[in-house]
């Protein structure tokens, strides 16, 4: 009974550091982009079909959603803004109580989300609008250009 698919991109962060060999290269990245899309309509009546990070980013792009429309719990009980970014950086994004000590909203109003979304705007007001997580890992901050963002 599950009604959506989501495909992420996979990034160099967590397990997949050490396995290089499940990356598929980038210069088939929009090829890929253009399979999910026939599968998303050949599936739609059944199904969603769900992929993020697979277009160009322009400046009407929406910022990032993590921390506000979805969240990461890792098998601790912690709490982050998403995946990427608590692998990536967890000892400034990642909340240091967990869902066993503390509620959800608290955790959500935490130091470390507050000072994740208030990095993301940051971000995006003077870089535009991309992923905090692939510009640290891309580009060794997230206060940085995302290399989908195209001006």
């Amino acid at each position: 009974e599950v009604d959506e698919v989501i495909f992420s991109w996979i990034i160099k962060t967590g397990r997949a550091v050490d396995n290089p060999d499940i990356f598929v290269d980038k210069k088939y990245y929009f090829e890929i982009a253009q399979q999910l899309e026939i599968l998303k309509n050949k599936y739609s009546d059944f199904i969603k079909v769900s992929f993020h990070r697979f277009r160009k980013l322009d400046k009407s792009s929406e910022n990032c959603k993590g921390g506000e429309k979805f969240y990461y719990i890792n098998y601790l009980g912690q709490l982050g803004p998403c995946s990427w970014i608590s692998k990536l950086l967890p000892e400034k994004y990642l909340t240091k109580n967990n869902l066993f000590e503390k509620d959800l909203q608290t955790l959500k109003s935490s130091k470390e989300f507050a000072d994740f979304i208030k990095d993301k705007n940051e971000r995006y007001k003077k870089f535009g609008p991309g992923c905090p997580a692939i510009c640290a890992m891309e580009n060794g901050s997230i206060f940085s250009k995302d290399p989908l963002f195209e001006e």
